[in-house]
C-alpha cells in the first residue's frame, strides 16, 4: 500500500511539475508508442510512462492496467519497483555510513578525552609524589645537618655561633 502511494505521489509530482493537470489527452502520450526511449522522453510538458509495450499518461497508469513491475519512469532501464528498490538500498546505504562515522568520530573523542583525562590525572599524581619526594629530601637533608652540626659541637669542631664555616687544623 506504501509502495502504491509512493508511486502515486511521484507520478502526480511529474504530472504536476510542469504545471500540466492531471487530466491528460489520450492521444498525446499514444503518438510516442515507437519506442520507450521515446515515450518517457515525452511531449514538452506532458509526462509519458511506458507500460506493456504502449505508451501511457496518468490516468492509464492509475486504471490499475499496469503492475510497479512494468512501468517505467523517466527511464527505459530500470522498472518502478527496480527504481524503489534502488533508490532505497541507496537511502540505506548513506543513513548506515552516516551512522557509522557518526560512531566513529564520537568514540575517536570520547577516546581522545578518556586519554587526555587519563594523562591529566597521571601527570597530577606525578606532581603530587615528586612534591612529596622533595619534601622528604628537604627533611632528611635538614636532619643530616642537624646531626653532623651536633656532632661538631660535641667534638669541638664548630663554634656555636658559626656552625657552617669549617676551619682547617
Amino acid at each position: 500500500m506504501l509502495v502504491w502511494l509512493l508511486i502515486a505521489v511521484i507520478l502526480s509530482y511529474n504530472a504536476h511539475s510542469y504545471g500540466v493537470l492531471a487530466l491528460l489527452e489520450e492521444s498525446s502520450c499514444q503518438q510516442l508508442n515507437t519506442s520507450c526511449e521515446e515515450c518517457v522522453k515525452g511531449l514538452s510538458g506532458v509526462n509519458c510512462y511506458f507500460c506493456k509495450g504502449e505508451c501511457l499518461d496518468l490516468q492509464g497508469i492509475n486504471s490499475g492496467v499496469c503492475t510497479l513491475e512494468d512501468i517505467n519512469l523517466g527511464q527505459c532501464s530500470l522498472s518502478a519497483l527496480g527504481l524503489i528498490v534502488v533508490i532505497s538500498g541507496a537511502a540505506f546505504l548513506v543513513a548506515v555510513a552516516g551512522c557509522a562515522t557518526f560512531c566513529a568520530t564520537i568514540y575517536c573523542y570520547c577516546r581522545f578525552c578518556r586519554k587526555k583525562m587519563r594523562a591529566t590525572h597521571t601527570q597530577n599524581r606525578v606532581d603530587a609524589e615528586m612534591s612529596e619526594m622533595q619534601e622528604r629530601h628537604a627533611q632528611r637533608r635538614s636532619a643530616r645537618t642537624a646531626r653532623g652540626d651536633e656532632l661538631r659541637r660535641k667534638y669541638g669542631l664548630a663554634d656555636e655561633d658559626d656552625m657552617s664555616k669549617y676551619q682547617r687544623f
